[in-house]
């Protein structure tokens, strides 16, 4: 039982499950993500680290956009920032210079980054990441930990795996964050096979004993690349 009114998202929701497969363009943001009487089902508008749904009630957001709405929602420099650019067009057909800025901008801003490429979602970055790691090592197999997208070769190894061929579940092994023996007893029974480990730094637990160091350590030390996945964490640490 509801302990606030969602009439109005009830009646949306109706009309989806007619038209959207599973009610949600984002799985992450399906109703089966909630816990039913304590969440609404749809939001219409957010300020800082507040949102309303479309009923009128006030949450504070947690999840913020699922994680990446850091400066909070309608944020007033952002949002002139858009409606400036939104004034000089968008889309274009050609590159615009805001391209190299941003590319600057985190060049300087991430120690370890050379250069930049933009991704339109998490699951596309990370799946560049590991084709370009096989194309490099000339190996096929896969070390990860994390969530990592809904692509073949991660999401083969979770229950929502119809569709998909076996042969991508033999590719991808997981191992269990901060606990390096895991890692290391993939290394072995994989020899010479493994091309990249590919890993979340850091989640609801924090490294332990030097976790990220030693786990780069023994990536380099069998000839893979590491990818860490911050697509949650973004800039927040």
């Amino acid at each position: 039982v509801y302990k606030f009114s969602i009439k109005e998202s009830d009646r949306i929701y109706s009309r989806a499950k007619k038209v959207v497969p599973g009610g949600s363009q984002t799985f992450s943001k399906g109703v089966n993500q909630f816990v039913e009487g304590f969440a609404p089902k749809y939001l219409g508008k957010g300020k800082g680290s507040y949102s309303w749904d479309v009923d009128g009630n006030k949450f504070l957001d947690y999840i913020m956009g699922c994680h990446p709405i850091i400066l909070g929602y309608a944020d007033d420099d952002v949002n002139q920032a858009v409606i400036e650019q939104l004034e000089l067009g968008s889309t274009f057909s050609l590159m615009n210079e805001l391209e190299v800025d941003v590319a600057e901008l985190l060049v300087d801003s991430v120690p370890c980054a050379e250069m930049a490429r933009f991704g339109k979602n998490g699951a596309d970055a990370t799946t560049v990441g590991v084709r370009i790691a096989r194309a490099f090592t000339e190996r096929d197999h896969i070390a990860f930990c994390g969530y990592h997208g809904w692509h073949d070769w991660f999401i083969a190894t979770t229950d929502l795996n119809k569709g998909i061929p076996d042969f991508n579940e033999k590719l991808a092994h997981q191992f269990t964050y901060n606990d390096l023996d895991s890692l290391e007893k993939i290394f072995i029974e994989n020899k010479g096979k493994i091309a990249i480990v590919i890993m979340e730094p850091l989640t609801i637990l924090e490294p332990q004993k030097d976790f990220l160091n030693e786990v780069k350590k023994m990536t380099k030390h069998h000839g893979a690349l590491l990818m860490f996945d911050g697509i949650i964490t973004g800039f927040r640490f």
